[in-house]
């Protein structure tokens, strides 16, 4: 039996909306953003920084992690580029980001 679909991002055994992969839970996407080749890990972090709303994305990443990895990343986002980077920028004027 497939996990059930949520949009509570907190439920690690239930699969988030936005996933392509009906087998993969909330809980395998976080433990792979933190393990495995990193561009696997790249375009997973880029797909959650596509699909679910900005408030869901940070039960998965930071904003410090996203700012690290930018020069890989975006190029990754697509329409969703623009606002991120307008995120990122705010963050960096208010001393947000290191």
């Amino acid at each position: 039996m497939l996990p059930a679909l949520t949009s509570e991002m907190a439920r690690d055994e239930l699969r988030a909306y936005f996933l392509s992969d009906p087998k993969r839970t909330i809980g395998e996407v976080k433990h792979r953003l933190r393990e495995g080749p990193e561009a696997r890990r790249l375009d997973l972090l880029a797909r959650i920084l596509r699909e679910p709303r900005t408030d869901e994305v940070w039960h998965f990443t930071t904003p410090n992690e996203i700012a690290r990895v930018w020069d890989r990343l975006a190029g990754r986002l697509g329409r969703r580029r623009a606002h991120r980077q307008f995120l990122l920028d705010g963050w960096s004027r208010l001393d947000f980001l290191p």
